[in-house]
């Protein structure tokens, strides 16, 4: 089961009883959970701020230590692989993940100050942060960089205060991108355009039939959804002898197609009314699909 899936048509159910440490929640009513739930996300946020202000203070820490450490005390390992290593075991992270967090922190406390105590507030998620740090990771004249804080920390601050107002990321990647594009167009990061994509697939089953997997652009499987229609029609075994329609003679047009997401195109049988039925075809498969032959 998906976890996307409905908990309560697939006969989801609570038998067990709450930790004892979680005892109080219990006996809540549905308005009091949400309550808990909205202050509980407050302090959640509020801690990943402070987690990413500890983070910076420590590597404030230790770039004071390792300026003040002689020549001849350095050791094999670098500071940095050090540092990630100490962080990295307290979060319990790979290397990836404790640098990147370092990182984060560093940005946050050096570029963006404003942004950083919209987020000690408690209001920003970490999803969102993370919209508004991909914006600012290519931004290098301090000018832009600053007008681009103290705007962002401002929109931040109007917008989600209101906590019954829902905002996603891709909302707060939208706003970022208006306010860098206000400030400097040039600033902003080019995302390479997608090329469409294309792409026919045809497989053979067991009883004679195929089935047509097409992946083209929707205007094009618009204008094409008019000749598929007359395409994959197919006789039964109740058709009239002539036309006959068979697999081996049924065409391969790789320029026709669905809509621009990938699904299998199935046979359908329309048997024709007032006919006897035929008993078969010339050759094993002949009932499948196909177009007509020549009279």
């Amino acid at each position: 089961m998906s976890t996307a899936d409905d908990g309560f048509e697939h006969g989801r159910a609570v038998r067990r009883p709450l930790p004892p440490e979680f005892g109080d929640v219990a006996g809540l009513d549905a308005a009091a959970l949400l309550a808990d739930l909205r202050s509980l996300l407050v302090e959640a946020n509020r801690l990943e701020a402070r987690k990413n202000a500890v983070l910076s203070q420590l590597f404030a820490v230790r770039d004071d230590a390792r300026r003040c450490r002689v020549e001849s005390d350095r050791r094999f390992v670098g500071d940095w692989d050090e540092l990630v290593a100490e962080a990295g075991a307290v979060l319990q992270v790979g290397r990836g993940g404790a640098s990147a967090a370092v990182h984060r922190g560093l940005d946050l406390r050096e570029r963006l100050p404003h942004v950083f105590a919209v987020c000690a507030t408690g209001i920003v998620t970490n999803q969102q942060l993370y919209a508004v740090l991909r914006y600012a990771s290519a931004i290098i004249d301090d000018r832009v960089l600053h007008e681009f804080d103290v705007r962002m920390a401002a929109w931040l601050s109007g917008t989600l205060a209101d906590p019954d107002v829902a905002v996603t990321a891709a909302a707060v990647e939208e706003a970022a991108k208006q306010v860098l594009v206000r400030i400097d167009i040039d600033a902003v990061p080019q995302v390479p355009e997608k090329k469409p994509r294309f792409g026919i697939d045809m497989h053979a089953r067991a009883d004679g039939t195929v089935d047509v997997e097409a992946i083209i652009p929707k205007a094009d499987g618009i204008r094409f959804a008019a000749l598929l229609a007359e395409m994959l029609k197919t006789t039964c075994r109740k058709d009239p002898p002539h036309p006959r329609r068979t697999t081996g003679r049924r065409p391969r047009r790789p320029d026709r197609g669905l809509r621009d997401s990938r699904l299998p195109v199935f046979r359908r049988c329309l048997p024709v009314q007032g006919t006897p039925p035929t008993g078969g075809g010339d050759r094993p498969g002949d009932e499948g699909a196909g177009v007509d032959r020549p009279q």
